[in-house]
């Protein structure tokens, strides 16, 4: 009832993310309680094939490198239950160090691995059917968060540009008013689209990063002037 909804209203793409088999899934995508999550997102995803109306799902497979020898389970379920409809496609995302403080206990995959790692499952286990066109790894991705037109919109109207770096001021660019406009904070939002113009490849990658360690040099150099 919630997905017809939603799709009545013109809510009708969805990214829902899964951390791998069940098992593996609910060690890190708890409920408030603790309990998992993988059994409720799955009876959901499958019920939500019994709908006649048009939508998308995209299912964001994450992986580590401890977890991505489990991959193939993984796949085989998604294959056997979502190939045959054509609302549904998959991506694959290692999970990397964003900042948070949880960072220190997450092995990141490296750039060149993704690509192999990547290429290998959607060539070679991926249901053709569910492979997602718009999002096959290539050498080089864009984030969203380089875009000019891209935005998070907070419960409260705040606009950020990364969904990631949440509690970073350094995120908000704006506001969006009652009236529907954007206020933007023209200062902060041009070092989040440098890349655009810049045409380097890291800013475009992840704009954050370059954000993040232009105001740590800062920090530093200031500590060496004092």
């Amino acid at each position: 009832k919630t997905a017809r909804d939603l799709i009545a209203v013109g809510v009708s793409d969805y990214q829902i993310s899964l951390d791998g088999i069940p098992e593996i899934h609910d060690l890190t995508r708890k409920k408030f309680n603790g309990d998992g999550t993988f059994e409720e997102i799955w009876k959901n995803l499958r019920k939500m094939k019994q709908l006649e109306e048009n939508f998308n799902v995209l299912l964001r497979v994450h992986y580590t490198p401890q977890t991505f020898r489990s991959l193939p389970t993984l796949i085989n379920l998604l294959n056997e239950n979502f190939s045959s409809d054509s609302r549904y496609s998959v991506i694959f995302k290692s999970i990397g160090q964003y900042g948070g403080k949880n960072d220190g206990s997450i092995t990141p995959v490296s750039r060149q691995e993704e690509i192999a790692a990547e290429r290998a499952l959607n060539s070679n286990l991926l249901s053709t059917d569910l492979i997602n066109d718009h999002n096959k790894n290539e050498d080089f991705k864009l984030c969203y968060a380089a875009k000019p037109n891209a935005y998070a919109i907070r419960a409260d109207g705040s606009l950020n540009k990364c969904t990631v770096a949440l509690a970073d001021d350094k995120n908000k660019v704006g506001h969006l008013k009652p009236d529907g406009t954007f206020e933007l904070n023209h200062e902060k939002h041009k070092k989040w689209i440098k890349g655009i113009f810049t045409k380097q490849a890291n800013t475009l990658e992840c704009p954050y990063s370059e954000i993040k360690n232009a105001v740590d040099q800062e920090t530093i150099d200031v500590k060496v002037v004092q």
